[in-house]
């Protein structure tokens, strides 16, 4: 178990919001009127969020035998697509650097679905929520062809209605039971306050299953690519109902 420094807590805030105002960004720059929209319904609900909070501190960092054994499964599963994708990454006309950029891009994603299993925050999930939104943004837009943005845009808005929903969920543990933690949360409440974390599990399986059908009409190396994001979305998911249930 591990508290973490309120300075830490105000980097996560900080990043938050440049995540936020970065998808807002690529919505006006884009033309995209959803993924702008829903930028400033997600920052306006986080100022609700900061607005509100005030709670006892608990542990930050919960690592247990669920924990060690999602380790297994994301870095098992992980580490296999990763080997994969530094053979098929080579067939890409791509740049060495965005070629390396693309599997540091993974190797982030992994971090990050190692972190999400640990983490007891509500707000702290949030972020690596927002974080592999992000990831999974550029990975499926690695190409930079229309096909691939039309993907990568509607993954964005459909990632961002996910965070949506836990940023209500949040504002319920907040307003109702004072506590951003999970541990505190499943004492106290009962589980439907969880219940668009797990909603957001299921649409974003539902959204997988379409988006690579969507792929399909691509090239067999832009499938393979979208096939890899598949997987390690699907990890996560089964990371973060873990943590619900848990």
């Amino acid at each position: 178990m591990l508290y973490l420094p309120e300075y830490v807590h105000t980097l996560f805030v900080f990043a938050d919001i440049v995540l936020m105002l970065y998808f807002g960004y690529v919505g006006f720059k884009r033309h995209s009127k959803p993924i702008w929209l829903l930028a400033l319904l997600q920052l306006l609900l986080y100022v609700v969020v900061l607005a509100t909070n005030s709670h006892a501190v608990e542990d930050e960092i919960i690592s247990d035998s669920l924990s060690s054994f999602m380790y297994l499964i994301i870095n098992g599963v992980g580490g296999v697509i990763i080997i994969y994708a530094l053979r098929y990454i080579e067939s890409e006309d791509a740049s060495r650097l965005k070629r390396n950029g693309f599997i540091a891009l993974l190797l982030g994603f992994l971090g990050v679905m190692n972190f999400i299993v640990s983490t007891n925050n509500i707000e702290t999930f949030f972020l690596l929520y927002e974080l592999t939104t992000l990831c999974s943004f550029l990975l499926i837009g690695f190409r930079g062809d229309d096909l691939s943005f039309a993907n990568a845009s509607r993954a964005l808005w459909m990632n961002q209605i996910g965070g949506v929903a836990i940023l209500l969920a949040l504002i319920g543990a907040i307003t109702t039971y004072e506590t951003v933690y999970f541990n505190v949360l499943l004492e106290k409440a009962d589980a439907l306050i969880l219940a668009p974390i797990v909603l957001e599990f299921l649409r974003d399986i539902a959204e997988d299953d379409d988006r690579t059908a969507v792929g399909n009409r691509g090239d067999g190396r832009h499938d393979r690519k979208k096939r890899t994001v598949f997987v390690y979305e699907i990890v996560l998911n089964f990371s973060a109902l873990s943590i619900v249930k848990g």
